[in-house]
């Protein structure tokens, strides 16, 4: 993921693209595209989805694929919704998230053929949903009560 924290920044300052609602953000995420948020949730559920359900019957497959893309549908929708982005922004953000992705999932592939076990990709899933489970909690905790005050304020 740290390549995504480098890779949106850099388009950002180097396309400036404003963003709907002028003074939302500041420094480098002043400008709208690619959306970050789009980008990191598009690659983390879809790594999710492609590393972890192969393991699972058709059924909660497609359940889980449904949920997932349910969930990306939400988080793309609320940022145009919010005047955070525009669309192009998220399509911009869906193209990137995928093209990361396809890219884990390849390395992830490639590493998996050279006889790495399922008790590894157990591990690394465990470490996956402990850094998911600790960081997001917190990380909203930090910033909710300034995000209500950046999406509601009427200075827009």
């Amino acid at each position: 993921m740290t390549s995504i924290s480098l890779t949106v920044p850099l388009l950002k300052f180097l396309i400036h693209e404003s963003r709907p609602m002028v003074g939302l953000y500041e420094n480098w995420e002043t400008f709208s595209f690619p959306s970050g948020h789009t980008t990191l949730n598009i690659t983390l559920y879809l790594c999710i989805l492609l590393l972890f359900t192969h393991h699972f019957n058709v059924k909660h497959r497609i359940l889980t694929g449904l949920t997932i893309f349910s969930l990306l549908f939400l988080i793309c929708f609320s940022r145009v919704y919010l005047n955070a982005h525009w669309l192009t922004d998220i399509v911009g953000g869906v193209f990137l998230g995928t093209g990361w992705a396809c890219l884990f999932f390849y390395l992830f592939l490639h590493q998996f053929s050279q006889h790495q076990t399922n008790k590894s990709s157990s591990i690394y899933f465990a470490i996956l949903i402990a850094s998911i489970l600790t960081v997001w909690p917190l990380h909203s905790f930090k910033v909710f009560q300034s995000d209500v005050t950046r999406y509601t304020s009427n200075d827009h």
